[in-house]
């Protein structure tokens, strides 16, 4: 028994982690690709999305000539298949 109770504990909290919001300049930590994602993301600034919803979006995502720094958090979209970045103030890109 206790060892299924143990189970149901760690399935729920992975379904609660799943579904959080993830907003927060923990996960975006560069203001300005924050400020992009909130627009890409259909959401007012400072607003709600999870990582599920942020997975969805699919094709082209173009944060070109946004004064971006880091893109910490680019890792959440998935689904994206273009990435067009240029003209910003990055020093690395971690695409893997």
């Amino acid at each position: 028994m206790k060892r299924f109770v143990l189970i149901y504990i760690i399935v729920q909290c992975a379904i609660a982690s799943f579904g959080q919001h993830i907003n927060t300049p923990d996960n975006f930590p560069d203001p300005n690709f924050r400020a992009f994602v909130e627009e890409y993301m259909g959401v007012e600034p400072g607003g709600e999305f999870t990582a599920e919803q942020a997975g969805e979006k699919t094709g082209r995502l173009d944060c070109s000539f946004r004064n971006i720094k880091l893109l910490d958090g680019i890792q959440f979209f998935t689904g994206i298949t273009e990435l067009n970045c240029s003209f910003n103030n990055l020093t690395s890109l971690d695409v893997s």
